[in-house]
């Protein structure tokens, strides 16, 4: 018995370096900053978990729940962004934001939800024109005011192909 919690200690300690540190054995607790997300701590190991799609952890009912209760978002996107001669009408309903542009190499559309206050997390796609490629990006966007934004975290998910772009940058829109 002694062995076994040894050696579960370790394998949690190892899985979980730099990451939440239950208060308690068994339960679930409220992520930092992303309330679509909670940490459920098992047998003293924690373990990030997402809320499914339009819900959002409740620390009151301990569980993902439909609205967020406390908090709405601090600005509203709604709105034409033009910049380089490209027009991208921005839609916010609610804690969802949704944008489509289309470029001549290609057409992009994103969709995203507030996961705190001031940060959106979401997808874009794009389809390149030429080659009918579909390229996944994830975005994080940092909302600072209304019709204000800077896209802080940009990634490829591992299942997608990259059709030989680069990943879109850091990059700002005030308009």
């Amino acid at each position: 018995m002694k062995i076994h919690i040894t050696i579960s200690f370790l394998i949690c300690t190892i899985t979980s370096s730099l990451a939440y540190l239950c208060p308690t054995p068994h339960g679930t607790y409220p992520h930092e900053w992303n309330k679509a997300a909670y940490y459920r701590c098992s047998g003293g190991c924690d373990y990030q978990e997402s809320c499914p799609p339009d819900t959002f952890y409740s620390n009151v009912a301990g569980k993902c729940e439909m609205k967020p209760g406390t908090w709405i978002p601090y600005y509203d996107l709604t709105g034409r962004n033009q910049w380089n001669n490209i027009m991208m009408e921005i839609i916010q309903t609610s804690y969802n934001v949704q944008w489509v542009y289309e470029t001549s190499e290609a057409i992009h559309t994103f969709i995203g939800q507030y996961v705190n206050e001031t940060v959106i997390m979401g997808m874009e796609t794009s389809l390149r024109k030429k080659t009918n490629c579909i390229v996944l990006q994830n975005f994080q966007l940092a909302v600072s005011r209304k019709r204000n934004f800077c896209r802080t975290r940009v990634s490829f998910p591992w299942y997608t192909r990259t059709c030989g772009i680069s990943l879109s940058g850091n990059e700002c829109f005030s308009y």
